[in-house]
């Protein structure tokens, strides 16, 4: 479904506004406390529908997920280190469907560069998986070793980069004067005055 729907959605908008919604994501993990006596467990009804979200947004976004799954996670009283265990499996069938369907949608593409298969990249997928697989151990190990509270600022941290990133990406210099703009038609529609 995120896929399908981030074919078609406007690249630059779609990324400050996932920047805007990373800021406020990290801020939670740093400023609210996990709710006390939450073993990570919930209602199933509520988890599957945050699974269906965070799996449509991860494909819109081209992203594995754990920015997403890891502070949800945390929220529901699941340990930091359980938390990004929980999220590098939840990881694979969220890129496996996204990358599926993002190489269904490119496949009738002529315009892609070679050693495409479908709007997957091919050379880049290679390089950053095989980089990926090797240096994943290492995060793990240290993700094991690191204090609960610290690796949540990390992550945090983490998040406010990212964001700043996609926020770099998907600033439109114009939306500013367009939004004033169509204020200014909005306010002269209903009083009446004229329009611009």
């Amino acid at each position: 479904l995120g896929a399908l729907a981030g074919d078609g959605l406007p690249a630059r908008a779609l990324k400050f506004l996932y920047a805007l919604f990373l800021l406020y994501v990290a801020a939670r993990l740093v400023l609210v406390r996990t709710e006390t006596g939450r073993d990570g467990q919930g209602d199933r009804w509520r988890i599957a529908a945050t699974g269906l979200g965070i799996g449509a947004l991860s494909a819109v976004l081209g992203i594995g997920g754990g920015t997403l799954t890891v502070p949800y996670l945390a929220r529901q009283g699941l340990a930091m280190k359980n938390a990004a265990a929980v999220s590098s499996a939840c990881g694979l069938p969220i890129a496996l469907g996204g990358a599926a369907t993002y190489a269904w949608l490119g496949w009738p593409r002529a315009d892609l560069p070679p050693f495409s298969f479908g709007y997957i990249y091919l050379p880049a997928l290679f390089g950053i998986a095989a980089c990926s697989a090797w240096t994943a151990p290492w995060g793990a190990r240290l993700a094991h070793r690191l204090p609960a509270q610290r690796m949540k600022r990390l992550f945090a941290v983490l998040l406010a980069l990212v964001a700043a990133r996609f926020a770099q990406q998907g600033f439109d210099p114009a939306w500013p004067g367009e939004a004033l703009h169509r204020i200014g038609a909005g306010v002269n529609f209903l009083t009446g005055g004229p329009q611009p």
